[in-house]
């Protein structure tokens, strides 16, 4: 597969992918090393939605499998430079161990850096949906990418 440079993202253009399934064990640890509230360890007198066998899982976990299976699919063959930050994240509906996750991420926006000739700015409406095609995350953010012919961009302007 080719490196994917600004130049390769339209605005409109909607990518999908991902398939990671939520393992219980691994949900659980990232919790109890992160953000170890009752509802996120499985259990809670408090929170009688709580199933031991299907706990809650933390936003941030699900924020980072967004971003490992962002990395598997895009950015790590990417002419990718990081990311200034993130607009808006918002958590929409519960994930459980045993729900399989997808990202569906649209390319809302690009323009060029004002001082870097060579690089160029993509904002992203990036969405976590689950098995049942549930929104259950979403972000706005921007990324920074190579371009990778900076004169012809110049002449050709943003799209």
């Amino acid at each position: 597969m080719a490196e994917i440079y600004w130049e390769d993202q339209a605005v409109g253009s909607v990518r999908e992918f991902g398939g990671m399934t939520v393992d219980r064990e691994r949900m659980l640890a990232f919790a109890s090393e992160y953000d170890a509230r009752p509802a996120t360890l499985g259990w809670s007198a408090d929170w009688p939605e709580v199933d031991d066998d299907r706990p809650v899982s933390s936003g941030l976990h699900v924020a980072a499998l967004c971003m490992r299976m962002m990395v598997d699919h895009v950015l790590g063959n990417s002419s990718s430079l990081g990311s200034p930050g993130i607009q808006r994240l918002r958590w929409l509906n519960t994930v459980r161990a045993g729900d399989t996750l997808w990202v569906r991420q649209c390319v809302l926006a690009k323009h060029r850096h004002p001082r870097r000739r060579d690089v160029g700015f993509i904002n992203n409406r990036t969405e976590v949906l689950n098995q049942d095609g549930l929104v259950v995350m979403y972000m706005d953010s921007a990324g920074m990418f190579r371009l990778r012919a900076p004169q012809a961009a110049e002449s050709g302007g943003d799209a």
